[in-house]
């Protein structure tokens, strides 16, 4: 049994929806990371916080060594790398050897306990893709890749690695760069035995990619993928029509637009969906203004 933790710098609409399906399905303790703000919202909603600013002095380290290779933000593609410099001091601060890790755009559709003990084997896993699902089965993983990150940018001759990385994904796919996944990337391709890939554990990943991602999959008119929910549990369609149960969803980039629906049918109550939820958002906004009007 792992306590769940997100981490989210400022706040989004979907974050107590998240956080009340973690509350729901999860069984140990709801954690959240992030600003006042979040926080207090957070707190509403059930979850135990933490200001993110304590626990972020790895993270500003390895700030001030960072060079970015990717066509994405700095700001978005450094707090990527930065937010499991922040889980591993957060787990250590507060004696977790263990945790499973969720972004805040994931809903999971039941326990996930059955599939973590699949995973023992492994010091973290991640989804081939992202690591927005990670098992944290031990601090002392998290802790190895942190550091190889940082080595990584403290040695010169990675630099060309990073820069033809970055050459690479925008020949093949038109943006991105070197992010966090890629470092995933390279510390499985050396680390195999710390770093498990849930393609490689489960014959069937239970964990979506992103909705947004149907290669292998039928596909609705929306270009997401096909869901058939049984049970009230959500299955895609492979495209020899096999259904695969799926443990959780990834609204990643225009899943977001789901994200409200399929909270609905998993059990997050119609009040904190059209009420507490929308006010939470309207009062971030009027005090992110009032912050602005006031400098």
């Amino acid at each position: 049994m792992h306590d769940l933790v997100y981490i989210h710098k400022g706040y989004s609409w979907y974050v107590p929806l998240a956080l009340l399906n973690g509350r729901k399905f999860g069984a140990g303790k709801v954690h959240f990371i992030g600003n006042t703000y979040g926080c207090w919202v957070a707190r509403r909603f059930g979850a135990q916080t933490w200001p993110i600013e304590r626990f972020r002095k790895a993270a500003d380290e390895f700030a001030r060594i960072y060079r970015h290779h990717s066509e994405l933000g700095v700001g978005f593609e450094l707090f990527c790398i930065q937010r499991w410099f922040i889980l591993a001091e957060f787990m250590a601060a507060c004696g977790l050897d263990a945790c499973t890790y969720l972004d805040t755009d994931v809903l999971l559709t039941r326990n996930v306990d059955v599939e973590q003990t699949r995973t023992v084997k492994f010091g973290l896993t991640y989804t081939g893709y992202s690591a927005h699902v990670c098992f944290v089965n031990r601090l002392a993983a998290l802790q190895r890749l942190c550091s190889f990150i940082t080595a990584l940018y403290a040695d010169p001759p990675a630099e060309e690695r990073m820069q033809q990385w970055h050459r690479q994904m925008v020949a093949n796919c038109g943006g991105g760069g070197v992010s966090d996944m890629t470092f995933f990337h390279w510390f499985q391709k050396d680390h195999p035995d710390v770093l498990g890939d849930y393609s490689g554990i489960f014959e069937d990943s239970p964990f979506d990619v992103s909705l947004e991602e149907v290669r292998g999959f039928q596909s609705d008119a929306d270009g997401f993928k096909r869901l058939v929910w049984t049970n009230g549990l959500p299955f895609a369609i492979a495209t020899n029509g096999r259904k695969i149960e799926l443990a959780t969803l990834h609204h990643q980039g225009r899943g977001k637009c789901r994200l409200k629906k399929h909270a609905g049918r998993l059990g997050v109550g119609w009040v904190t969906m059209f009420i507490l939820a929308p006010v939470a958002g309207i009062a971030h906004r009027i005090a992110t203004k009032s912050v602005h009007w006031l400098g």
